[in-house]
């Protein structure tokens, strides 16, 4: 049996078509892909970059964190000889210059990095570098409870750099 010629033209125009529509669908879709491929490409490196970026600003950040609680802790020292000197009746001015001068370095040292800290904490820095600065000063005249306000000054700006720098951690 022999298949008439107008039903093979139709075959076989229909094959060609189908084939030639399927790879113009194949050389699209290969084509698509490449394009997201580079997109995605182009995507990753971007995230990448943006990710060591903000990893260094989170190094930078517990850095500068760091060193504002050990500032922090040496001026509370400062403060604890003072008073203790202070008690014990052997009290030199000559401490004051020294922990005015270390409470001057802090807040020299936190205002140049106050980039990195949230405003309630540059609030507190500035709050211990003006209430110390007089306590300080006038330290042979201030009584127990006076004294113990210095640290209620310096106590809560460091549990809440031990809390920042947690987060920080966490975040990593």
């Amino acid at each position: 049996m022999e298949i008439p010629q107008p039903y093979l033209q139709a075959f076989s125009s229909t094959l060609t078509a189908f084939l030639g529509s399927g790879l113009a669908l194949a050389l699209v879709g290969f084509w698509v892909n490449r394009k997201l491929e580079s997109y995605k490409h182009e995507l990753n490196r971007t995230a990448k970059r943006q990710e060591i970026a903000f990893s260094e600003l989170h190094q930078t950040r517990a850095k500068v964190i760091a060193q504002l609680y050990a500032n922090l802790i040496e001026l509370r020292l400062g403060l604890d000889d003072l008073n203790r000197s202070r008690r014990e009746g052997e009290f030199s001015p000559e401490f004051s210059p020294e922990l005015l001068d270390k409470n001057s370095e802090l807040f020299k040292w936190a205002s140049q990095h106050g980039i990195y800290f949230s405003d309630s904490l540059n609030r507190l820095i500035l709050d211990i570098h003006q209430n110390l600065g007089f306590e300080i000063m006038g330290i042979k005249l201030l009584t127990d409870d006076e004294i113990m306000n210095q640290y209620q000054c310096i106590d809560p700006l460091l549990d809440q750099l031990r809390s920042e720098f947690k987060k920080l951690l966490s975040a990593e």
